[in-house]
């Protein structure tokens, strides 16, 4: 198999796993410094070390996933074409999948808080970076394909389109997060 990593991914992968070092160089000191492990700080750790190894493994699954032809990606995602129109449902579909991850976020919250007392920190907090991750690439891929609606106009409405798409995608997010209990 050929080396899936590029110059600039080994650069990304260096800063992460430095990143990973020092949370947990940190996370043992303060274990060592005060011999006890509360629930919150054990399911930080997990959480913190399952994202980060996740964004770790991205450019090898970035390559496998290049195994996939464009065309069919293409046709999954229902990407729109050049002469394809801003239409009522083009605009309802990003919002609903804002919605979507915003309703992620909020079960995020709720079922890691039962999680972490029913079934321990290990396994909510993998479960807690699975569902964080999964909400994150729907809301992201939805905006992507919203924004793709005006890459065929001028730069200013382009990027007028995509700053206020994000502030929509990321105040979604921020809600879902805040209603939860």
């Amino acid at each position: 198999m050929s080396n899936p990593y590029s110059k600039s991914d080994y650069f990304i992968s260096v800063i992460i796993f430095s990143l990973i070092a020092v949370i947990n160089v940190e996370y043992f000191y303060d274990l060592y410094q005060n011999s006890n492990v509360t629930k919150a700080s054990g399911f930080t750790f997990i959480f913190v070390n399952v994202v980060f190894l996740m964004i770790l493994i991205i450019p090898f699954l970035e390559k496998r996933l290049g195994l996939i032809t464009n065309d069919k990606l293409v046709a999954f995602m229902d990407l729109p074409n050049k002469d394809d129109k801003l239409t009522y449902p083009v605009l309802s579909g990003f919002l609903g999948d804002q919605a979507l991850g915003s309703f992620l976020g909020t079960t995020l919250i709720y079922t890691t808080k039962i999680a972490i007392d029913e079934y321990g920190v290990v396994l909510s907090g993998v479960y807690a970076a699975i569902l964080l991750i999964v909400s994150i690439i729907i809301m992201a891929l939805s905006f992507m394909r919203f924004v793709m609606h005006f890459s065929k106009k001028h730069w200013a409405a382009y990027a007028f389109a995509s700053v206020i798409s994000f502030l929509i995608m990321f105040s979604f997010y921020h809600l879902g997060l805040t209603l939860a209990p």
